[in-house]
């Protein structure tokens, strides 16, 4: 699919441009590109729970026994809450068993998260020492099992989150891209308008890998 986003500048503009504005709008074109591409994959994870996998179930969902059961209740959106269920997504995501009925040994490795959890989620999962209830200021067993935090404000909910196994060769969310972020300047206006359009410019599309490689806990 195609993307972009445009600016015309008239000539002027350009001749009359000695404070160097321009061309930082135009890096700033691409670098919202940049963004939008991530953007489309968060969008297929947020639409998870509808839009349907290769077996014909919704990516997010009980598929075929509750053994690849990727959609979790979650307890609630605490320090101490969120930690429980990290350890339960990890657990379950262990468990999941291939359509060969063989156990996979997934290892969560990534979590998505949305802003307002941000602060809760840095401490569980990165802090030294355990934080809150019992055992305050021992070590901290979950630091190190998650290689990736992600904080998106974008996620459509303040309490649910994702959590990804992205280390396999196949992996949960697939991002092709058959052009790059670039930027594009189309001058045939000029001559009948004196208006140069500066574009940014990309082809892209996200879809579903495997759906034993993710997780969503709903908390809401």
């Amino acid at each position: 699919k195609n993307y972009a986003v445009a600016i015309d500048i008239d000539r002027n503009e350009i001749n009359d441009d000695r404070m160097g504005i321009l061309r930082p709008r135009i890096a700033q074109m691409v670098s919202a590109m940049q963004q939008h591409k991530w953007q489309l994959v968060i969008d297929q994870i947020t639409a998870g729970t509808t839009n349907l996998a290769y077996d014909a179930a919704a990516f997010f969902a009980t598929h075929g026994s509750p053994t690849l059961d990727n959609l979790l209740d979650g307890t609630s959106s605490t320090l101490a809450t969120i930690k429980t269920d990290i350890y339960a997504a990890k657990a379950a995501m262990m468990e999941f068993v291939s359509d060969q009925s063989k156990v996979m040994h997934l290892a969560m490795d990534t979590l998505l998260v949305p802003a307002e959890q941000e602060g809760l989620f840095l401490e569980a999962v990165e802090s030294s020492a355990n934080p809150g209830g019992a055992g305050d200021g021992i070590f901290n067993p979950m630091k190190g099992w998650i290689k990736q935090l992600i904080v998106a404000p974008s996620l459509t909910d303040a309490n649910d989150w994702y959590g990804f196994a992205s280390a396999q060769p196949l992996k949960p969310m697939i991002l092709q891209m058959r052009e790059e972020p670039n930027p594009v300047l189309d001058a045939t206006a000029e001559a009948r308008s004196r208006q140069i359009v500066f574009s940014a410019e990309m082809r892209a599309v996200a879809g579903y890998g495997l759906f034993a490689q993710a997780v969503k806990m709903v908390n809401g």
